[in-house]
């Protein structure tokens, strides 16, 4: 799943859905759900980041309600406008040593999700290196449980 974790192979068995339309799966040690997409929220994000590489990586999915986990896909194009240039500056500012993510949309049914791929840290722990508000903390590890 590493090697092309965008592909539209990978992405259709993580987001198989049942009858009703909705996910099979809910969040776990390797998926994360979000409704919508906000780059003011990048700590958060950053948080969740550090978390999969530090376990065996993971998905960010943006476009998914929270619960029941229906596709509402992502409204505006706010995900698409942020370039991973400024994803990458973000993250390596607050956390250490570097954390590789790999960033795309996946479109479904006319939905548009957004999907951020998190690599596992080939050099663990990741640790926060700065505070950011309330959600990132120095010299902080954060984890992905099951």
């Amino acid at each position: 799943m590493a090697d092309e974790p965008l592909s539209r192979e990978v992405l259709n068995a993580l987001l198989q859905r049942d009858t009703k339309g909705r996910l099979n799966r809910g969040e776990s040690s390797n998926l994360e759900l979000k409704e919508g997409f906000n780059w003011a929220g990048r700590a958060k994000y950053a948080r969740t980041i550090a978390a999969f590489a530090n376990a065996k990586g993971g998905y960010m999915v943006f476009g998914v309600k929270n619960a029941p986990h229906d596709l509402i896909g992502l409204t505006g194009d706010s995900f698409e406008r942020v370039d991973d240039s400024d994803i990458t500056q973000f993250l390596n500012e607050y956390l250490e040593p570097e954390v590789r993510v790999e960033r795309g949309t996946y479109e479904i049914e006319g939905l548009q999700l957004g999907i951020i791929y998190v690599f596992e840290a080939s050099h663990k722990p990741v640790i926060c290196t700065r505070n950011s508000g309330d959600d990132l903390k120095e010299a902080d590890i954060y984890y992905r449980y099951r």
